[in-house]
């Protein structure tokens, strides 16, 4: 193998399974310490503008859940549900949003006090707000078993207990 290889199989293999993981293992834990916060924040009464059900391009149904609320004067919108609410969710459940917050619907709209741009409508930890970290460490952890084990077994060594 030439060096160049042993060099891209050694150190770039192994760092895009950590890329791979670190970005969203970053992403999912603000997910979760945000959906962690919510449980605290304060809300006000808003309304559902519009409550769709959509598919993207590999034809995944989700809910576009869109409403709207006002706090001294100002409106504001906002389209998340709950954090954790990714489409591979199935139509079913995805539906299910949809009858659940109907067009018109006045609703409870919880917002963060010191953004109420950042605001849901149902607040706290769901399970499926772990999927997203639980896949970034999954991604990490392998990266940094291979950037520890491949360049060993490139030179011709042996595993630990062989």
């Amino acid at each position: 193998m030439s060096p160049l290889m042993r060099f891209g199989f050694s150190r770039i293999f192994p760092w895009s399974f950590i890329l791979m993981g670190a970005v969203p293992l970053g992403i999912g834990i603000r997910g979760v310490v945000l959906a962690r916060a919510s449980t605290d924040w304060p809300h006000t009464v808003g309304r559902v503008v519009s409550s769709t059900l959509e598919y993207d391009d590999e034809r995944t149904a989700y809910s576009r859940i869109l409403y709207e609320f006002d706090l001294n004067g100002t409106r504001f919108q906002g389209d998340r549900v709950h954090y954790g609410g990714y489409r591979s969710r199935g139509d079913s459940y995805a539906l299910n949003l949809v009858k659940q917050y109907p067009e018109g619907r006045e609703v409870a709209v919880y917002y963060q006090p010191e953004d109420p741009e950042a605001c849901l409508l149902e607040p706290g930890l769901r399970w499926h707000v772990w999927l997203l970290p639980g896949f970034g460490a999954v991604f990490l952890i392998i990266g940094c078993g291979l950037l520890a084990v491949v360049p060993k077994l490139l030179q011709g060594g042996s595993l630990p207990g062989n």
